[in-house]
């Protein structure tokens, strides 16, 4: 993924499902691994320890997808509004430009002597 003043980037919308997927495989590992964990009282304690590590790193690589995701949505938030407001600046600024024209031709024809009267 593409960082941009450390914020990220994605340029396919469909890179936020696909974190999202992970995450919850993500989940669902850990889970699984908590289930066994649970199960396995009569196995060895090396076998625990395993569990234990994988468990551990299932759950940072969970959290760090997560704190992805979360930049991923924010940043798509972010940047719907300031499209939308900039948007609405533009669209403010293309009507008003008319209204100047329009006015500025009145006032001159009433300000400056007709060569017909």
């Amino acid at each position: 993924m593409q960082t941009l003043n450390g914020k990220l980037i994605t340029e396919d919308p469909s890179e936020l499902d696909k974190i999202k997927q992970e995450i919850e495989n993500l989940t669902q590992q850990f889970e699984h691994l908590e289930l066994q964990m649970t199960t396995i009282s009569e196995n060895s304690e090396n076998d625990k320890t395993d569990y234990l590590k994988q468990i551990v790193s299932v759950e940072t690589s969970l959290q760090k997808l997560e704190r992805i995701y979360n930049r991923l949505l924010s940043t798509t938030i972010v940047a719907a509004i300031g499209l939308a407001s900039w948007s609405v600046v533009l669209g403010f600024n293309h009507d008003q430009t008319p209204i100047k024209q329009v006015n500025s031709t009145v006032d001159s024809a009433l300000t400056q002597p007709s060569a017909n009267r």
